[in-house]
C-alpha cells in the first residue's frame, strides 16, 4: 500500500503529530477491534494520526507504554470498552472521555519491566513457532505433492 503524504501546519502537527512512545487506540471500528492499541516506534518523518484513532502519552514516571498497551487488551479493559461503546450500523465507537475514564491497574515500574521482558520473550517464541509451522506446512505440501505423483 503506497504511503500518503499531506501538508499540515505546525499547529496541526503539534496537535495531531505522533512521537516515539505515544500510544494510539482505535476509537471507531467493529466491537472486535475497538480499543486495539499500539505504541508508536521511532519514525523517519513527521506523522499524524488518523481520525478513527486517538493518541495519548503515558507518564513514564508511573507506567511503561508497553505495559499500558498490553493492559488495554485485557478482558478487564475490554469489559469497560463494551460498556462505554456507542453502537452504530456495523461499527462502534468510544470517545476521549470514555478512554480517560478507563480504570488501569498500575503496578510498580519494576514489575511492569519484568512483565515487558516476559511479553517480549513470549513474542519471540511465538514468531519462532509460526516460522517453524510455516516450514512444516511447506514440507507437508511437498510430501503430499510427491506422494500423489507416485514419487514416494
Amino acid at each position: 500500500m503506497p504511503m500518503s503524504h499531506l501538508r499540515v501546519s505546525p499547529a496541526e502537527l503539534e496537535t495531531y503529530g505522533l512521537r516515539e512512545g505515544d500510544v494510539v487506540i482505535n476509537r471507531v471500528n467493529s466491537m472486535e477491534y475497538l480499543g486495539k492499541s499500539a505504541i508508536i516506534p521511532a519514525l523517519p518523518e513527521p506523522v499524524v494520526f488518523e481520525s478513527n484513532m486517538m493518541r495519548f502519552r503515558v507518564n513514564h514516571e508511573i507506567a511503561l507504554s508497553s505495559y499500558v498497551v498490553e493492559f488495554l487488551q485485557s478482558s478487564f479493559v475490554k469489559g469497560q470498552i463494551g460498556v462505554a461503546a456507542k453502537q452504530a450500523v456495523n461499527q462502534a465507537s468510544i470517545n476521549q472521555k470514555d478512554v480517560s475514564g478507563f480504570r488501569i491497574n498500575v503496578p510498580p515500574l519494576s514489575l511492569q519491566q519484568t512483565f515487558g521482558r516476559r511479553i517480549t520473550a513470549i513474542e519471540t517464541l511465538r514468531t519462532a513457532h509460526r516460522s517453524a509451522l510455516a516450514e512444516l506446512d511447506a514440507l507437508f505440501a511437498s510430501l503430499q505433492h510427491r506422494a500423489f505423483r507416485g514419487e514416494l
